[in-house]
């Protein structure tokens, strides 16, 4: 007789790491059509912004939804696992925070600045002197978000994989790839090596993805 409780929890974390190598993958698309702004001069940003407002809105919006999504499924894991586990428990709290991080950080880049600028669609040449201030205000709110959603989310891959060295075989492998891609994450940023620009921001998911996608694999194969 099969047992229908640990059935369930089994096809649960299968489900689960399905949702975050789908959310993983789906990420790197939607970075890779990030909108950027290549004009000079805050007349020329305003209509450019107004322009790519759709793809904007449908970018950022996504990305939320995947964090979120990513968020749900790792909290599978994590009880998976066990959150008696020091290591676990840490993980799990901090990737909780780096999450809502990440998504205030895109909620300011994708609908708080587009949509402040826009305000300024038909504003005079003074009126448009005065938000370099502005948009230097929410560019470094965005920054520091960003910044405290990387590091803490590294920093959660990081005990993640602490916790897998208890584990035999290719899970070894998979935590020793975590403690290097949270453990080299999270020195990039606070040393200033990396710039979390739409570039910098792309190698940030390739690369916390690659551990994801190792973690979706085995949690799909688990028996």
């Amino acid at each position: 007789m099969i047992d229908s409780t640990y059935s369930s929890n089994d096809k649960n974390l299968k489900w689960a790491g399905i949702i975050i190598a789908a959310s993983t993958l789906l990420s790197l698309f939607m970075m890779m059509h990030h909108p950027t702004v290549t004009t000079t001069g805050m007349a020329a940003q305003v209509a450019e912004v107004q322009h790519e407002s759709l793809v904007n809105n449908i970018v950022h919006g996504s990305l939320i939804l995947f964090v979120l999504m990513t968020l749900a499924a790792f909290s599978i894991y994590s009880n998976h696992r066990g959150k008696k586990h020091l290591a676990v428990a840490i993980a799990h709290l901090f990737y909780f925070v780096g999450s809502l991080a990440m998504v205030a950080a895109a909620l300011i880049n994708g609908y708080v600045y587009p949509d402040f600028l826009l305000e300024y669609r038909t504003a005079s040449a003074q009126e448009l002197a005065q938000l370099p201030m502005f948009k230097s205000l929410l560019w470094s709110t965005n920054q520091t978000l960003a910044k405290l959603g990387v590091i803490t989310m590294s920093v959660a891959i990081l005990f993640w994989s602490i916790d897998l060295l208890r584990d035999k075989g290719i899970v070894k492998i998979v935590a020793v790839l975590g403690m290097i891609i949270g453990l080299g994450c999270s020195v990039a940023i606070i040393v200033g090596v990396l710039t979390l620009n739409v570039a910098g921001m792309t190698q940030i998911v390739m690369l916390q993805g690659l551990w994801n996608l190792a973690i979706a694999y085995l949690m799909i194969r688990s028996k």
